[in-house]
C-alpha cells in the first residue's frame, strides 16, 4: 500500500498549537509589578487633614496646647511667629507635650510653604520638624515620663518619618540626595548640618540614583509585601551600571538592580559651650541603611526598628524596561535556543559575601528567571 503523504501525529500538533498561542500571548502581554501613585502613601492624611479644604490643621491636643499658652489666634494669623514663641516656651521650660507639638506645627508648616512653591523655607521646618520629633522619641530628659502607649508617641514616629521624606524630597529635586555630600538647614534659631552615608553591604559609589517607596502601589506580580513598621524612611536605591569586565563581581549584575534601602536620620546634641544666644549648631547624620542586613539599629542605648520595605524594590526592578528581555525569554527561548544566548549565565540579587553559601536558583525549559521571583521576595 503506498502512502502519498506523510501524517503528523495529533499530539505533536496540539503541542506545536499551544506553543504557537503561548508565544503570541506573550508578545502581546506584559505583567505589571508596579504602578505610580497619583499622591505617595501618608499616615498624616487623615489625623492632620492634610487634603481637606481647610488643611492641613493641628491636632486638637495640638490646639489644646496652643489655647493653654494663648497661641491659638496668633497661629491662625501668622503661624511662624507662633512657632518662635513656641520654640522660647520649649528653651525656657522644655516639656513633651510642647516638643511634640512643635514638630507637629513644624511639619505643617513645612507642607504650607511648599504647596506654595517655597521649598528653601519648607525644608527649614522640615528639618525642624524632624529634630523635635526624635527630640521627643530620643531625649533622656523625657526617659522616665515617655509612654508609648500614648497616640503621640506612634503620631511623633510618623512626623518623624514624613517631615524627613518631605525634606529628602526637596533635596531630592536640588540634585543633592548623593552618598557623601553634606547640607546645611538653617531656622531662625537652629542650624543642622547633614552628612549622608551608606550603612550595610553597598558602597555609596555604587548607588546611581534614590526613589521613595511612597511613590508606588503593588500590582499583581507579586503577591505578598514585606513591610516592617518602625523608623525612618523606606527607599529604593537604583544600582549604578559599571562597565563589565571579565572577572569581576560587575558580570554578575544584571541591569539597573534595584535594591532595598531605609534613610534614618541621627541629630547629635549640641556642642559643648555653646552660647545661649547664639544659634544652636546640631550635626547630623543621614544613614542609608540595607534592611536585609539592618532591621533594628542603636538610638541613644535602645534598640530601634527600621521602617522597611523589601518587596517594593524588587517590583521596581522586575517592571524596569532594562530588564524586560530577561523577563520575557521563555518563549522565545524555547522556540529558538540561540535567541537566549546573550543573556544567559548567573545573576546576583546581593553583593556577594564570602562567609555566606550562595543559593543558585536554576529556571528550566520554557522558563525565565522570573520563575523564582515569588519566592525571592
Amino acid at each position: 500500500m503506498h502512502r502519498s503523504a506523510r501524517t503528523i501525529p495529533a499530539r505533536f500538533l496540539i503541542l506545536w498549537i499551544v506553543v504557537v498561542v503561548a508565544a503570541a500571548n506573550t508578545g502581546c502581554s506584559t505583567t505589571r509589578y508596579i504602578t505610580v501613585r497619583k499622591e505617595p502613601y501618608n499616615p498624616l492624611t487623615k489625623p492632620l487633614r492634610l487634603v481637606s479644604h481647610d488643611g492641613p490643621q493641628p491636632s486638637d491636643r495640638t490646639n489644646r496646647l496652643l489655647r493653654r499658652f494663648d497661641l491659638l489666634d496668633q497661629y491662625e494669623s501668622d503661624p511662624d511667629k507662633a512657632l518662635d514663641r513656641l520654640q522660647d516656651e520649649i528653651e525656657s521650660e522644655p516639656t513633651d507635650e510642647k516638643i511634640h507639638a512643635f514638630a507637629e506645627l513644624a511639619y505643617i508648616r513645612g507642607r504650607q510653604l511648599q504647596s506654595k512653591k517655597q521649598d528653601g523655607a519648607a525644608l527649614d521646618r522640615y528639618g525642624a520638624a524632624v529634630a523635635y520629633a526624635y527630640r521627643y522619641l530620643f531625649d533622656e530628659k523625657f526617659d522616665r515620663i515617655r509612654n508609648p502607649y500614648d497616640p503621640n508617641f506612634r503620631t511623633a514616629c510618623d512626623l518623624y518619618n514624613e517631615s524627613l521624606e518631605s525634606a529628602l524630597r526637596i533635596v531630592k529635586q536640588r540634585n543633592q540626595l548623593h552618598p557623601g555630600t553634606t547640607h546645611r538647614v538653617s531656622t531662625a534659631k537652629q542650624e543642622y548640618v547633614v552628612d549622608i552615608v551608606v550603612r550595610g553591604r553597598w558602597s555609596g559609589e555604587e548607588i546611581e540614583r534614590l526613589e521613595f517607596v511612597s511613590d508606588f502601589d503593588l500590582e499583581d506580580g507579586l503577591s505578598n509585601r514585606h513591610h516592617t513598621y518602625g523608623l525612618g524612611v523606606p527607599l529604593i536605591a537604583v544600582r549604578k551600571q559599571r562597565e563589565v569586565v571579565e572577572g569581576t563581581p560587575e558580570e554578575f549584575y544584571p541591569p539597573a538592580l534595584s535594591l532595598p534601602m531605609t534613610a534614618f536620620m541621627r541629630v547629635l546634641p549640641a556642642p559643648p559651650g555653646q552660647k545661649p544666644d547664639a544659634p544652636c549648631v546640631h550635626a547630623c547624620v543621614l544613614e542609608l541603611y540595607d534592611p536585609l542586613a539592618n532591621r533594628n539599629i542603636e538610638v541613644a542605648n535602645r534598640l530601634v526598628p527600621l521602617e522597611t520595605d523589601l518587596t517594593t524594590p524588587l517590583a521596581y526592578f522586575l517592571d524596569n524596561p532594562q530588564f524586560e528581555d530577561r523577563k520575557n525569554i521563555a518563549t522565545a527561548g524555547l522556540l529558538d535556543a540561540n535567541a537566549a544566548e546573550s543573556i544567559k549565565g548567573l545573576f546576583m540579587l546581593e553583593p556577594y559575601d564570602p562567609n555566606k553559601l550562595p543559593v543558585v536558583m536554576v529556571h528550566g525549559l520554557w522558563s525565565s528567571p522570573v520563575t523564582w521571583m515569588e519566592m525571592f521576595n
